[in-house]
């Protein structure tokens, strides 16, 4: 190579298949417009199924929260309904505070939220443990005031027993694609308990003594002794034996005054041995036809 002259690669240095390699065809409209509508059409599937579960989460989010404050009114019912039966409250009071959830449980539109089968019970200590003395299908509460199939009689709610109530809860889950009949129902019981504090046991014979009468004059034809632990014909007040232990009352103090056999065990919580006349325990059972 000489100074001021460039090397030039002649002609036929050429590959011959340069032309092939350099006659590249341009890309159409088209491919770019296939593969757009590709790309907007997956985002477009993706977007609906976020958006399906950011509904369900959404959804499942609010109705539990319904469900748990629900749940709550519920729970505070009984406790305000157990409260108002331990101080003595009519059927009607403790009904009422029932009702009174059912009508402030939060609604929403996919489930249904209701309380039903509510009923009273009333339980007593023994040394065997708890036993459920009304209602039973042998007590037959119905006769008695206040009293039916779910429902404790009055008579039984006395001082130191134990009051029970319970409800149904119901959650449904309904679907306009299957009408008014929900799809699936969850029932959970709840319940709550408390010991009575009304003082409207003065006898300690395990029964209320504003109800004494009803359940030995006008049921059984019995005479009925006011304020009398044994119903034997005379007052507490006037017995120097109130439990008939052959231990003299000014000897006795406290519950004591109340124990037959001195077992620790008031009669009215002692089916085993005692000397009161109640319907379900007693020395002198008390037969209800």
């Amino acid at each position: 190579m000489t100074a001021g002259k460039t090397n030039l690669m002649p002609l036929t240095a050429i590959p011959p298949n340069i032309e092939n390699t350099m006659n590249l065809r341009p890309l159409s409209m088209n491919s770019f417009q296939k593969r757009s509508d590709n790309e907007s059409g997956q985002a477009l599937i993706e977007l609906y199924f976020c958006f399906v579960l950011f509904f369900f989460i959404a959804v499942l989010t609010f109705e539990s929260s319904i469900v748990f404050h629900n749940f709550n009114v519920v729970n505070n019912a009984l406790k305000q309904s157990v409260w108002r039966a331990c101080m003595g409250a009519s059927n009607e009071d403790i009904i009422q505070a029932l009702t009174d959830a059912d009508t402030q449980m939060a609604r929403s539109a996919f489930f249904k939220h209701r309380v039903s089968d509510w009923g009273l019970y009333v339980w007593v200590p023994t040394a065997s443990g708890h036993i459920n003395i009304a209602p039973t299908s042998t007590s037959k509460d119905a006769n008695f005031s206040g009293g039916s199939s779910n429902m404790a009689a009055y008579i039984y709610r006395a001082q130191d027993n134990d009051i029970r109530v319970g409800v149904k809860y119901h959650v449904s889950f309904t679907s306009p694609f299957f009408g008014s009949t929900p799809v699936f129902s969850i029932p959970v019981n709840l319940t709550e308990s408390m010991a009575v504090i009304a003082r409207n046991d003065e006898d300690r014979d395990g029964l209320v003594d504003l109800y004494e009468p009803e359940l030995f004059q006008a049921l059984l034809g019995e005479a009925w002794t006011p304020l009398s632990h044994r119903d034997n014909g005379v007052p507490d007040m006037a017995n120097t034996d109130i439990d008939s232990d052959g231990i003299a009352d000014s000897n006795e103090v406290g519950t004591a005054l109340f124990d037959f056999d001195n077992d620790g065990w008031l009669d009215r919580h002692d089916p085993d041995t005692n000397s009161i006349r109640h319907p379900v325990f007693g020395g002198n059972k008390v037969t209800i036809p």
